[in-house]
């Protein structure tokens, strides 16, 4: 878990404790979320019935010149992007050392595909025009290939009973929003890992110059690099205390740990 959702997540447990928010209730993306939140107190219900999310919140792997993003290096990309989808403000928070300026190269893409023909859905990735040359590769253990955490003899199984292939590339995309169309347009495909930026995004960026904030058609905003976790939190409380009953979701790629939260009133 980035310490940045750690704080975020101890700061919604105090404010729950408090009395500053009430009834409020959470909407995790995976099985390790749910076990992380009931453990701070933060009671977790069930997506199927719930209203659209307010505000979405997350760290990524990976964040080019234009926002574009890749999620979901711990295997949590499709829930986290049902749950994105349905927000009203998007926040991505990550540090420097993320960015790039375009995606592929500094972090393989993951995909989610189903089980049945897994190594042909493989194949078709690979195959591609906006992915080639590449290299896709089912993932074993917990982490794509040369990365730590991999070393499992079987393959990696999401919380949705599918598998993860990851795409490694030498160069940048040249077109992310074509390698998304081509990827979901692909047969075995469930879900990828890219996020195209929407017009409902803004990215915290902190640097050791600061932190900045790049909303859709404004420039970046710096401050004081102590104060990432500061601005976070402002957009998570400011969004969840000032809109009607909608949803919250925050989390991490890093430590899969996404959340959602509705008020109740």
């Amino acid at each position: 878990m980035t310490c940045l959702i750690r704080y975020a997540i101890q700061r919604l447990k105090e404010r729950l404790a408090s009395g500053a928010l009430e009834r409020v209730s959470a909407v995790p993306s995976s099985a390790k979320t749910e076990r992380k939140l009931r453990e701070k107190g933060v009671p977790c219900v069930s997506s199927e019935t719930q209203p659209a999310i307010a505000v979405a919140i997350g760290s990524a792997d990976a964040v080019d010149a234009e926002g574009n993003v890749i999620k979901g290096g711990k295997g949590a990309l499709l829930r986290e992007k049902l749950l994105r989808d349905q927000a009203t403000r998007y926040i991505v928070a990550v540090d420097e050392a993320k960015l790039c300026s375009k995606l592929g190269a500094s972090y393989p893409i993951p995909v989610e595909v189903a089980p049945f023909y897994a190594q042909r859905t493989v194949r078709s990735i690979m195959a591609l025009p906006s992915l080639h040359p590449c290299d896709a590769q089912l993932r074993f253990g917990d982490s794509p290939t040369g990365m730590p955490g991999v070393g499992s003899i079987t393959p990696f199984v999401t919380d949705n009973g599918n598998l993860i292939v990851d795409i490694f590339r030498t160069t940048p995309l040249k077109d992310v929003a074509a390698a998304a169309a081509e990827l979901k347009a692909t047969v075995g495909v469930v879900e990828h890992g890219l996020f195209v930026r929407g017009a409902n995004s803004v990215l915290l960026v902190s640097t050791p110059a600061g932190v900045s904030t790049v909303a859709p058609n404004a420039p970046p905003e710096p401050s004081g690099a102590a104060q990432l976790a500061a601005q976070l939190m402002h957009h998570l409380m400011g969004q969840l205390e000032g809109l009607q009953p909608k949803w919250l979701l925050a989390g991490t790629a890093v430590a899969v740990l996404v959340l959602a939260v509705r008020r109740h009133l």
